[in-house]
């Protein structure tokens, strides 16, 4: 499933030169996840998210640059979804 979200299947670009590469589109219908497994894949990120802060603020896992920035790439990449849903509300 990481591999299919990792970069997204779109925009598509007709010069990957010029763009970031895309992740690889699955080409027939049965090779597309179904929406449930996206959805338990999406709970089981979300599960592993929140324990890690759990773990931050017990102090069983150390605050590292490495991971504030993953924290702050995870924040700033909700934050663009829900930018998304106000423009397309507007």
């Amino acid at each position: 499933m990481q591999f299919i979200l990792e970069r997204g299947i779109n925009p598509d670009v007709n010069d990957p030169t010029v763009c970031h590469p895309h992740s690889e589109v699955p080409q027939k219908d049965e090779d597309q996840p179904s929406l449930v497994s996206i959805l338990q894949f999406q709970a089981r990120v979300r599960t592993q998210l929140l324990k890690l802060y759990k773990d931050i603020n017990t102090g069983s896992h150390t605050m590292t640059h490495k991971t504030g920035c993953m924290l702050f790439m995870t924040f700033e990449h909700e934050a663009m979804h829900a930018e998304t849903l106000l423009y397309m509300l507007l």
